[in-house]
């Protein structure tokens, strides 16, 4: 994977393959509205890209180690290696800037991204944030 728009359509089907009442090019499209009005690398190689769809039943998350940086943003600078994804259903955004914050405080601890750039697995990876999520919110 080497950029940003391929990043976007790996993750559109997946969550697509998940959600088969949501649109693959409505998905696509709005993501790549949303970075383009104003990036969502929110440093330390972390972006968290974010859109609202029809046809979700409830907020989901999804979250992708890579293994080299990609350019993300609008300098060099800009490179991301760790991406969560957070899709919500249209006209209902009350859990969305919740768990926006909630990644970015996991992410905004050098300790958290070292111990989940370990991980092997998508079960792993799913273990070790809901086990610091769990640890920072309290």
């Amino acid at each position: 994977m080497q950029n940003k728009e391929r990043l976007f359509q790996r993750f559109v089907k997946e969550a697509t393959k998940k959600h088969k009442n949501v649109s693959a090019e409505v998905l696509l499209e709005r993501l790549e509205k949303r970075e383009q009005q104003a990036p969502t690398s929110v440093g330390g190689g972390v972006g968290i890209p974010h859109a609202f769809v029809p046809g979700l039943d409830r907020p989901t998350i999804g979250a992708l180690l890579l293994q080299r940086p990609i350019p993300y943003g609008p300098t060099d600078a800009d490179k991301v290696k760790t991406v969560f994804f957070l899709i919500g259903r249209e006209g209902n955004t009350e859990h969305h800037l919740p768990i926006l914050a909630r990644i970015a405080r996991l992410c905004s601890t050098p300790e958290f991204l070292q111990v989940l750039a370990k991980a092997k697995t998508g079960r792993e990876m799913h273990r070790i944030i809901t086990a610091w999520d769990a640890r920072i919110s309290h």
